[in-house]
């Protein structure tokens, strides 16, 4: 089994991003920012799966909003949680890396699913 090993100038990021999904800790000085663009459409429980995978990461949510403005996106409308760790950090290289791959597994199973109601 290979393993990839970050370098480590990638553990010292702070700011990750996988296709719809941006994680950032220098946008609020208290919290790591899980922004995520919905790309407008009302996925049924798409909210709710997203919330429910956050916390059972194991991170907190302190506050979560849909916005039309985010600075990582263009046009649209996105969710953005305020979030830190169980402990009150911020989320590390490590925690980051898995709530990116988690939610993006998440997001593109809701839309395969979405797709097949319509």
């Amino acid at each position: 089994v290979h393993h990839c090993v970050p370098d480590k100038e990638a553990y010292k990021a702070q700011r990750f991003r996988e296709g719809r999904v941006v994680i950032d800790n220098e946008e609020d000085e208290n919290f790591t920012v899980i922004s995520i663009d919905s790309r407008e459409k009302d996925q049924t429980g798409l909210l709710l799966s997203i919330a429910s995978c956050i916390a059972a990461l194991g991170i907190t949510i302190d506050s979560a909003s849909i916005c039309t403005e985010c600075q990582h996106f263009t046009g649209g409308r996105y969710f953005r949680f305020l979030c830190t760790k169980v402990d009150g950090k911020k989320l590390d290289y490590v925690d980051a890396s898995g709530t990116i791959f988690t939610l993006s597994l998440i997001i593109e199973n809701n839309t395969i699913h979405s797709s097949r109601i319509h």
